[in-house]
C-alpha cells in the first residue's frame, strides 16, 4: 500500500436505504413499505433511477427523523 492510498478516505456512511434494508431496520415487510409509498405515508423516498419505479430509496436523515419522532411520542 502506498502512502497515497493510506490517505484515501474510507467509504462514507450510507445516505439512503433500500426498502429491504428499511424493512429489516423497522421490522415491517417490504410490501408494507410499498403500501405506505402508494398511500403517501411513511418516510419520504426518491427513486434511485427516475426511469424505473422499482428503485425507491429512503434518505437516512428522513428515516432517523421518523425514528426520533416515534421515540418522543412513545416515551
Amino acid at each position: 500500500m502506498t502512502e497515497e492510498n493510506e490517505k484515501m478516505p474510507l467509504e462514507t456512511e450510507k445516505t439512503a436505504l433500500t426498502p429491504k434494508e428499511l424493512s429489516f431496520r423497522w421490522g415491517v415487510s417490504v410490501k408494507t413499505l410499498s403500501t405506505w409509498r402508494g398511500l403517501g405515508k411513511g418516510p419520504r423516498f426518491f427513486y434511485a433511477n427516475k426511469e424505473d419505479s422499482s428503485s425507491p430509496r429512503y434518505p437516512i436523515e428522513e428515516v432517523e427523523a421518523r425514528e426520533a419522532d416515534l421515540k418522543t411520542h412513545t416515551e
